[in-house]
């Protein structure tokens, strides 16, 4: 699913934007454009779900589907992660090893990755204000690992941050 209908389009779109022509840079902006497109739709979809639930089970919503989705949409074979909590405070993990970035070097287009990195922090935002996506550190963009944290801002408890 990865592969095909995200990284391969976007590296064709890419691709295709260049033999058209357009500068390297005007073909990467035209693509992190579609592509953060593509992940607003998705951000929308979730601000609409979202309204149908009270808000104090959208953290626990948000967690139960997180948690769903790494197991079955990133698998072992294309991503190493370590969690680092789950909890009613947060959800967090980084990531040492991407399939995005594993793919895009090896079709010699690593300057593409910080465009699929953009899509999550897009998608972030369709959480907010409940759920808080946070991150400072992607693979795509030089660091040695990607942080991913889902923030439970209703959380009333006192656990250290």
């Amino acid at each position: 699913n990865h592969l095909e209908n995200n990284i391969l389009l976007g590296l064709a779109l890419y691709r295709a934007l260049q033999a058209d022509g357009q500068s390297s840079t005007d073909a990467y902006t035209e693509t992190r454009d579609y592509l953060a497109a593509t992940a607003q739709q998705q951000a929308n979809r979730i601000r609409a779900f979202k309204r149908f639930l009270p808000k104090r089970f959208r953290y626990p919503v948000v967690r139960w589907f997180v948690r769903q989705q790494m197991h079955t949409l990133f698998p072992a074979d294309g991503w190493d992660w370590t969690w680092l909590e789950d909890s009613p405070r947060r959800m967090a993990f980084d990531g040492t090893r991407c399939l995005y970035l594993d793919t895009l070097r090896a079709y010699g287009a690593a300057e593409l990755i910080p465009a699929f990195c953009n899509t999550d922090d897009v998608m972030g935002k369709g959480m907010e204000p409940e759920v808080v996506f946070e991150r400072q550190y992607t693979l795509g963009r030089g660091d040695d690992h990607c942080d991913f944290c889902f923030r439970n801002t209703r959380f009333s408890g006192n656990l250290p941050r």
